[in-house]
């Protein structure tokens, strides 16, 4: 089933965001979706690459699916946005599930993917297309209108198999573009993770098969990758550009967490980075399709900070003060700092990751008039921000540990917002602040994790005397800590700042264009504050859908 941008008579763009849900949530999704007419189907598809996983490498799949008693041959192809994919279908004959037909990728011929499919086939030489896994799905859909556009909710179960490995599960809900805007994808996703407990992850079955049959288990903590805007990038421009990466940073580890196939504290950080990244975005570019992220962003940063604390205390302090010689200390009261699974999993996490897909598609929809170039107001901000950093630097050793903590938090705004707009500054000078400024920041860091520890062992006073020792030792090493990082500061307020000055000149900023309010309209409205559990409210649109 394809989605309604059609391409071509054969060809289409392909909207569709994929949620997961554990096998006990199942029943319950099956029984909604067949209470509003759902119609069941099987579906068992063969997956095409090369051995060296050419046509993967370069963002492809190739299968052969039976389906309704034919066979159908599709190629899929990535596009820059995160639920878009390009997707050309050929029927190649009727028959049995038993018998498939030969694949041909000269069925493709013709399309905008044929080129790149082309090429990957020509890098692996004579090899030729290998079957590298299949897929065994039971289907159940149905279609809902919203205000925007029609859409098919999809609940597959069935398994992913490959020779010599194990099968893996597939248990997900597929909400599918029938016709209409690609936001219409997004409202029926909220109204799906309103009623059930689900989480969006954007791996396809194509990607799991292939690291199922690669016997690779979960991919490692996804880490920010080096992004810089154009110099002569207007605004907009520059927001698609940088919020596309910290989306697929953000997205990738979340999904991971939700999984819960792993324990490890990588996805947290990693989860985290993303949310300071993508926070410093919404606050540099200031565009109107992301304004309205930045509070719940930012109760999802609060959220998983806990978790964040309780690692660090358990993974780094704890074994120092053990060698120390600290006596024995019951930790258990940590556990409650909270599961870092259940932040990502709760309904209100899940909306905001829905409202950041839409606020990119609403990004990538928005068709602008000549803007001037932004490096005169991207620097503005910068400057700002500098001077934050700089007054408050001078000030370290009268600030409160609250303030310091602040003053943290603004050098990774600074730091993020720079190496964003590096195309803008002075090579030498831009290595050389972000040499210092990430020294200081590792020192600041260094002395929050102490300042945070301290908290917890102080807590612990009443109930357990023998945490005395712990905090006794954490002052002094905050002390000691706390000079470390006016030594990092004042290395760091000595230089000048990497932007090179030709930004520094006023120039009139253009508006915002035509349109960008009515398409920043289809976001959800600004969030409610946080939760009481530290979760991010519930802050979308609750418009009803309908079932076709």
């Amino acid at each position: 089933m394809t989605g309604s941008l059609r391409t071509n008579d054969n060809a289409v763009t392909e909207v569709e965001l994929k949620l997961q849900l554990d096998e006990s949530a199942a029943k319950a999704v099956h029984d909604w979706v067949v209470s509003r007419g759902g119609r069941r189907e099987r579906l068992r598809a063969r997956y095409f690459d090369t051995s060296g996983l050419s046509l993967a490498e370069s963002g492809m799949a190739l299968r052969l699916r039976y389906e309704r008693g034919r066979w159908v041959q599709t190629l899929k192809a990535a596009l820059p946005g995160a639920i878009t994919r390009f997707e050309h279908e050929v029927i190649v004959q009727r028959g049995q599930p038993d018998m498939p037909p030969s694949l041909d990728p000269a069925r493709h011929q013709g399309t905008e993917a044929a080129p790149l499919l082309m090429r990957a086939l020509e890098r692996a030489g004579p090899e030729g297309l290998i079957n590298h896994f299949e897929t065994d799905i039971r289907r159940t859909a149905v279609r809902f209108r919203s205000r925007r556009g029609e859409v098919e909710v999809c609940l597959d179960s069935g398994i992913i198999a490959a020779p010599g490995r194990h099968p893996l599960p597939v248990c997900e809900i597929e909400v599918e573009l029938a016709k209409g805007s690609p936001l219409a994808v997004t409202d029926v996703a909220r109204q799906v993770i309103r009623g059930h407990p689900c989480w969006v992850d954007l791996a396809s079955k194509a990607e799991r098969g292939h690291r199922l049959a690669a016997g690779r288990g979960q991919s490692g903590a996804a880490k920010a990758r080096s992004v810089s805007i154009d110099a002569q990038a207007d605004s907009l421009a520059a927001a698609r550009l940088v919020t596309h990466e910290c989306r697929r940073q953000l997205l990738a580890n979340l999904a991971s967490i939700a999984s819960g196939t792993s324990d490890d504290p990588e996805y947290v950080h990693q989860a985290r980075v993303a949310v300071r990244r993508l926070r410093t975005a919404i606050r540099l570019f200031d565009v109107d399709p992301l304004r309205n992220l930045d509070e719940p962003a930012r109760a999802l940063a609060r959220a998983l900070g806990l978790t964040r604390e309780r690692d660090v205390l358990l993974e780094s302090v704890a074994p120092a003060l053990a060698l120390a010689g600290a006596p024995t200390t019951d930790l258990a009261a940590l556990a409650n700092a909270g599961d870092a699974r259940s932040v990502v999993r709760s309904r209100d996490s899940q909306v905001f990751v829905v409202d950041l897909l839409a606020g990119e598609l609403t990004l990538a929809r928005s068709a602008a008039p000549v803007m001037a170039p932004a490096g005169p107001q991207l620097v503005a901000r910068l400057s700002q921000w500098h001077r934050q950093v700089r007054r408050d630097s001078k000030l370290f050793s009268t600030l409160d540990d609250e303030r310091r903590h602040r003053l943290r938090r603004r050098m990774k705004r600074l730091r993020y917002g720079i190496e964003f707009c590096r195309a803008l500054c002075s090579d030498k000078r831009y290595r050389r602040y972000l040499q210092e400024l990430s020294e200081a920041q590792e020192a600041l860091g260094r002395y929050n994790d102490l300042i945070e520890a301290l908290a917890s062992y102080r807590a612990q006073i009443e109930s357990d005397p023998r945490a005395w020792f712990a905090v006794g030792w954490l002052t002094a090493e905050a002390k000691a800590q706390s000079l470390r990082c006016e030594t990092a500061l004042s290395a760091l307020r000595n230089l000048k700042a990497p932007w090179k000055n030709r930004y520094l000149a006023p120039q009139a900023v253009a508006p915002h264009p035509a349109g960008m309010a009515d398409a920043a309209s289809d976001l959800a409205p600004t969030a409610a504050p946080a939760t009481a559990a530290g979760a991010p409210a519930d802050h979308s649109a609750r418009e009803p859908v309908k079932p076709t």
